[in-house]
C-alpha cells in the first residue's frame, strides 16, 4: 500500500504538546496521527467520545484509549515480523525496530 502526504494546520502550542505526548509514548507527531488515522478507519469512528466538557475520568479515559491503540498497532507489527516505528526519548531521535531486536536510527537530524 503507497503512502500518502498529509498536511495539517493547527496552532503551535496543540502541536508542541502533542509532541511532548507522543514522544513520552515512545512516538513522534507523524506515527501518531498515523495510529490515530488508522483507529479511525478500523472503527469507521473517532475513537473517543466527543464533549463540551472535559473531566478527569475523559482525560483518563483518553490517555488509555490512546495508550491501548499505540500498543495494538505496536503488537500488530511485530506479530508481522516488521520492524516498529519508535522514537527515543534520551537521544531525541526516532528509530526502527527489527524483530530481532537491533535499532536503526533515522540519519536525519
Amino acid at each position: 500500500m503507497g503512502e500518502s502526504r498529509l498536511s495539517v494546520r493547527v496552532d503551535e502550542r496543540t502541536k508542541r504538546k502533542a509532541e511532548k505526548v507522543f514522544q513520552k509514548l515512545g512516538l513522534n507527531l507523524s506515527a501518531g496521527i498515523s495510529i490515530y488515522l488508522n483507529r479511525v478507519a478500523l472503527q469507521q469512528a473517532i475513537p473517543f467520545p466527543l464533549s463540551l466538557q472535559k473531566t478527569a475520568k475523559q482525560a483518563f479515559l483518553l490517555e488509555n484509549s490512546a495508550k491501548e491503540a499505540v500498543q495494538q498497532a505496536v503488537d500488530e507489527k511485530e506479530l508481522k515480523g516488521l520492524p516498529v516505528a519508535l522514537y527515543d526519548s534520551a537521544l531525541k531521535r526516532p528509530y526502527l525496530k527489527y524483530p530481532n531486536g537491533k535499532k536503526e536510527y533515522s540519519l536525519a537530524d
